[in-house]
């Protein structure tokens, strides 16, 4: 997000989100794969759930502030920037805190 929100150009935008949706197919398969190796098998259907409702239920929650920044004349940029800081800052928070979480087998 932080270079979606410094590009320009149609160009740049392009390969900006492009890249974000590499990223996120890399991030998106381990995960999937640690939870349902980790997740009692009577419990997966609730844990994947509870997960599509935190990824895709809180969407409409930022579609409300993201309206009501640029409602106040808080540029789309600033707000990109903003908001990639936040997710680098809570990404580098979770990885430190759950550092154990994962084991090499």
């Amino acid at each position: 997000m932080l270079l979606l929100s410094q590009s320009t150009t149609l160009w740049q935008a392009i390969v900006v989100l492009a890249l974000i949706g590499i990223a996120i197919s890399i991030g998106d398969i381990p995960i999937r794969t640690l939870i349902q190796e980790n997740t009692d098998p009577q419990m997966l259907g609730r844990v994947t759930g509870m997960l599509g409702t935190a990824s895709r239920g809180l969407a409409p929650i930022s579609y409300m502030i993201t309206a009501w920044l640029l409602s106040i004349s808080i540029s789309i940029g600033t707000i990109l920037l903003v908001s990639g800081l936040v997710l680098i800052c809570t990404a580098c928070l979770s990885f430190w805190r759950l550092r154990g979480f994962v084991s090499a087998d």
